[in-house]
């Protein structure tokens, strides 16, 4: 066998492993943690992923191949939720700033009632200062006449309550 018919073979071998490999990689799962933020998880995938290809890279050419689908297939997963979660949040924005304006409407609903309810206090308070000093006049006054009453008119005459 010639160099050319072994490089070949091993040519078709990777090829085989790597379409095999690809049908499998639904199953393979990234090597990120949770709480990672998307760029986060992107790097450490690289980062882990660049470590592998370095300690695998000299020893077998299905081996880096491998990765470096890997490594693609795990870039495209994370821009995929990444699109997602800023459709999610626009979304979200959307549904938050609806709320805000119906708070809005509603507090300034709630300011005029208030407003309405104490102008009707203080035009009520107003109008019972007057009926209550309209009765305590009332009152002086049948108080005053209480007094001539009981009192003898030479008693009257020294206190001058007689006009």
């Amino acid at each position: 066998m010639s160099k050319t018919s072994i490089d070949e073979e091993l040519a078709s071998q990777a090829e085989k492993a790597v379409k095999s490999f690809v049908q499998e990689l639904d199953d393979v799962k990234p090597f990120v943690y949770e709480g990672q933020v998307a760029r986060e998880k992107l790097q450490s995938t690289v980062g882990h992923f660049t470590d592998i290809a370095n300690e695998m890279g000299g020893v077998n050419v299905k081996h880096s191949l491998s990765h470096i689908i890997e490594t693609l297939k795990l870039k495209s997963d994370i821009m995929k939720t990444l699109e997602e979660d800023k459709v999610s949040l626009k979304e979200a924005n959307v549904v938050l700033k609806e709320e805000n304006t119906v708070l809005k409407e509603e507090n300034a609903r709630l300011s005029q009632r208030l407003e309405l309810i104490s102008e009707r206090r203080a035009d009520d308070r107003y109008k019972h200062a007057d009926e209550l000093k309209e009765i305590r006049a009332k009152l002086d006054l049948a108080n005053v006449q209480i007094m001539r009453l009981g009192m003898t008119a030479p008693m009257r005459k020294r206190l001058k309550l007689d006009d």
